[in-house]
């Protein structure tokens, strides 16, 4: 009878197994369909990923922190910075979570210390740290380091890929933050491991694959907030006002676009704010340039855009080195037009909400 009870002991905590594993497989797939979406198809539409395709600007950059000294060097406001920086690291915090418990000898890490021994109820030595099977299990900062190397390795696919397929800017320094954002989410799995054993609460596996879910959540609640046009599906509905103003211009293509730079004097600058002075472009602002600000505001259900109404405003110079500074520093993008290549002749700039 004792074996019996035994084997079905033994095939119930099979199941579990399996079905926590499924689990933790259909959060993955979750998890991965979400970074796919965030890092390469941002700027285009579902029903349109293969616009994406050729859209970015090609560059790379390999020096450790370069991207974050150029943004303090331009006039990119802290909150931007901020935001860019922790959200890049963020993103990887999730891959952390759930990195370990796919390892059975993640449990080790705390049940054994990383290595010390144990003893039976008759006080003989397991052997734990030692060689052989409980000798091989890792330790808590082994496995750290694992998840680090893992969302580097990720991060560093990701940015291949942008390079490659002309899909936006490759940085080292995406690469990093995702090392740290990985190794910070492992490290709160270990936390969460330790708390479960002390208290005897809800299963460490289970409070770990429960947490990455719900930063997935949050995570996709906030990108639907903050930046609906990553999530469209389509445009339902759309009106312009005032497009008088450029359509004498805005069916041609712009001799310049990309994000605000800086603004030095009457000297325009965009291009992206994290590359080099090679990827950016200046402009004088004549006394004759015409300067517009388009605003686009979208309409979301449910974090699906159901209109878009676009308006557009002439901005005097006069306002251009005050309310005008402050509107490109929150501005999602600058096209410019010119003849000569010099002296802008119309300057759009664009706000969303």
């Amino acid at each position: 009878m004792r074996i019996v009870r035994a084997i079905e002991k033994n095939k119930k905590t099979n199941r579990r197994k399996r079905s926590g594993m499924c689990f933790l497989g259909i959060i993955l797939i979750f998890y991965l369909l979400f970074l796919i979406r965030v890092i390469l198809f941002r700027q285009v539409s579902i029903d349109n990923l293969a616009a994406a395709i050729g859209a970015g600007n090609r560059s790379i950059s390999l020096i450790p922190a370069h991207s974050v000294v150029q943004m303090i060097s331009s006039e990119v406001s802290v909150l931007r910075m901020a935001g860019s920086v922790a959200g890049s690291a963020a993103l990887f915090l999730p891959l952390g979570l759930l990195f370990p418990l796919f390892f059975p000898d993640f449990s080790a890490a705390e049940g054994t210390e990383g290595g010390k021994k144990k003893r039976n109820e008759g006080g003989t030595d397991t052997g734990a740290g030692n060689d052989g099977a409980c000798g091989r299990r890792k330790s808590a900062k082994k496995i750290v380091m694992e998840a680090a190397a893992l969302g580097a390795a990720v991060s560093a696919s990701f940015e291949a890929v942008q390079y490659l397929f002309r899909m936006g800017g490759s940085d080292i320094d995406d690469v990093l933050l995702g090392a740290a954002g990985a190794a910070a989410g492992c490290g709160v799995c270990l936390l969460l491991f330790r708390i479960s054993r002390k208290k005897r609460i809800v299963p460490p596996a289970v409070s770990a694959a429960v947490l990455a879910l719900i930063l997935l959540l949050i995570g996709s609640g906030i990108l639907i907030s903050w930046d609906s046009g990553r999530l469209l599906l389509g445009i339902k509905d759309s009106s312009v006002r005032n497009g008088q103003l450029v359509e004498s211009f805005a069916g041609t293509e712009p001799a310049a676009e990309g994000e605000f730079v800086s603004l030095s004097g009457r000297e325009l600058t965009v291009g992206d704010p994290a590359a080099g002075t090679e990827d950016r472009e200046t402009y004088h602002i004549g006394e004759e340039s015409g300067i517009y600000v388009r605003r686009i505001t979208l309409d979301c259900l449910f974090g699906t855009a159901i209109g878009e109404y676009t308006s557009y405003e002439k901005m005097e110079q006069e306002s251009l080195n005050s309310t005008g500074r402050e509107v490109l520093r929150e501005c999602s993008g600058v096209r410019i037009w010119s003849e000569d290549g010099r002296t802008a002749d119309f300057i759009v700039i664009t706000l969303i909400s």
